[in-house]
């Protein structure tokens, strides 16, 4: 059903991590976070979790070239995507509350090993497809 998640509230966070050494050691984190969201997540009500996942892959010196059926040369770097969709703004609010220790453990290792991060929170879903 087209548009399913019209309003629902989403939120991002994209790391940029030096080398897939590192990437690799970020894992750890990344399962812990996932052990925590099955623990402290709802899956009903006003402060359900909708959807969660983390994806990781290359980043790219350019994006043009797969305009062109090629695949650009990487950076060498790995970039590292979280998605997270509520029910409710509430939702998303209670799980900053309940990770604020997780967030601190990421920002303290990203400072380690020279990482960085951009978050994208509170957002409104405005079109979806096959939900």
């Amino acid at each position: 059903m087209a548009n399913a998640l019209q309003g629902k509230t989403l939120t991002t966070m994209t790391v940029i991590l030096p080398n897939e050494e590192v990437a690799a050691e970020l894992m750890d984190v990344a399962n812990g976070h996932f052990e925590f969201m099955q623990e402290k997540s709802y899956q009903d009500g006003p402060l359900k979790l909708i959807q969660y996942y983390i994806s990781s892959g290359p980043e790219w010196k350019e994006s043009a070239s797969f305009l062109d059926g090629k695949t650009p040369e990487k950076t060498g770097r790995v970039v590292m995507t979280l998605v997270e969709i509520y029910e409710t703004d509430d939702g998303l609010h209670h799980h900053w509350l309940e990770s604020k220790e997780h967030h601190q453990i990421l920002e303290d290792l990203l400072k380690e090993v020279g990482g960085e991060i951009q978050i994208y929170s509170f957002q409104k879903i405005i079109q979806s497809l096959w939900d």
